[in-house]
């Protein structure tokens, strides 16, 4: 599949993937959203139920199946970020770090076993190059 050249080639894609689907309306939402903000450092994954809802789009599992199609390779309007949450203090961690803590249980930061790990790393998406490309391009 080739990627998309602009928004509405992007929402095209969507509307042909999933047609006649609660996804189409979300992806439509998010895509909208991300245009409008491409200079996003930090979106959380409850901002997207957020936006669904504002839609009056009661659709957690459309959100689920969006946000996880827009951050694959297909569109890859999304890009993933780790963060590790203590004691109100974020500290960014990269995907590696992310897997060890779910996979064996590893704090991050120190390296030590924690088997509380998994409470405290929570993901966050940026737009991608690619979404700043498609979605600031006109259409």
């Amino acid at each position: 599949m080739k990627s998309p050249q602009n928004k509405n080639e992007a929402v095209q894609v969507l509307t042909t993937l999933w047609a006649g689907r609660p996804e189409v309306d979300v992806g439509c939402a998010i895509i909208e959203y991300l245009s409008s903000n491409l200079d996003a450092r930090h979106i959380p994954f409850s901002q997207f139920f957020r936006i669904a809802l504002e839609r009056k789009l009661d659709e957690r599992d459309a959100v689920l199946n969006i946000v996880n199609y827009l951050s694959g390779a297909q569109l890859h309007l999304l890009a993933k970020g780790f963060e590790y949450i203590e004691d109100d203090r974020a500290t960014e961690i990269d995907s590696l770090q992310a897997k060890a803590a779910y996979d064996a249980n590893i704090n991050p930061l120190t390296g030590q076993f924690d088997d509380a790990v998994k409470k405290k790393i929570f993901v966050y998406f940026i737009p991608s190059e690619v979404a700043k490309q498609v979605l600031g391009s006109a259409a």
